[in-house]
């Protein structure tokens, strides 16, 4: 986490730890994402490829983790484009962490 972040959204295979390579990191401070509409984030997201395999999308908040949900993405999944899939787990972690 940077030194002005206070919020991590982070997408990573299960098993891996903070330090893997395969993962995906956005971070942005607390402003920022109170500001931030779902939809905005969400599309930020989306751009992020996940290849087939069991995965993990979470939420940080100042270094630790609030709420993650785990998921997998199949060959069909991963063959239209992960970017969907990818999208509505992150809303789930989003609606709760704003609840």
């Amino acid at each position: 986490m940077s030194d002005y972040s206070d919020i991590e959204i982070y997408v990573r295979r299960p098993h891996n730890t903070k330090d893997d390579d395969e993962k995906y990191v956005w971070e942005a401070t607390y402003k920022t994402v109170a500001n931030l509409t779902n939809h905005t984030i969400l599309k930020i997201m989306s751009k992020y490829e996940l290849k087939e395999g069991k995965w993990e999308i979470g939420i940080r908040e100042q270094g630790d983790e609030q709420y993650s949900q785990r998921f997998e993405i199949t060959p069909l999944v991963e063959e239209h484009g992960s970017g969907y899939e990818l999208q509505n787990h992150a809303a789930t972690v989003l609606n709760h962490w704003r609840q």
